[in-house]
């Protein structure tokens, strides 16, 4: 009887132990996209974006190469306030307007307002509650 008292007070604290440990290592961890974000350069990111949109909108390579210079420019621009973001952003989309094709720009409207419908739901299912947050 002493045994088995004393292995299931073992038992529990190592489960405790184990949840705390886990506890503070999702307190300390990012989303992935965050910290991938986090370690590329403005160039990094910008190239990715123009290899995105160079495959999804079949871009030539001169067009490619004046998206890449947009893009840059945009994220070396990149500023916290939301007024001069939508502003940045704005120009962007002229500036990449300016190189797409009348198709191209079709394309590129319908790719945003895919990912606007993207945003919207991540954020709809984020504000949630889950079932426990429901009971308190």
């Amino acid at each position: 009887m002493k045994n088995y008292l004393k292995l299931s007070i073992l038992i529990i604290c190592l489960l405790t132990l184990n949840v705390r440990r886990m506890d503070a290592q999702s307190a300390n961890r990012q989303h992935p996209r965050e910290k991938k974000h986090q370690q590329l350069t403005p160039e990094q990111i910008a190239n990715l974006r123009a290899q995105l949109l160079k495959a999804k909108l079949n871009l030539s390579d001169d067009q490619t190469v004046k998206t890449n210079k947009a893009l840059l420019q945009f994220e070396q621009q990149r500023s916290d306030s939301k007024e001069e973001m939508r502003m940045d952003r704005e120009t962007l989309e002229s500036s990449l307007n300016s190189i797409f094709t009348p198709e191209q720009q079709t394309q590129f409207k319908e790719m945003q307002e895919q990912r606007k419908e993207q945003m919207k739901d991540r954020n709809q299912n984020s504000n949630t509650p889950t079932p426990i947050e429901q009971e308190k």
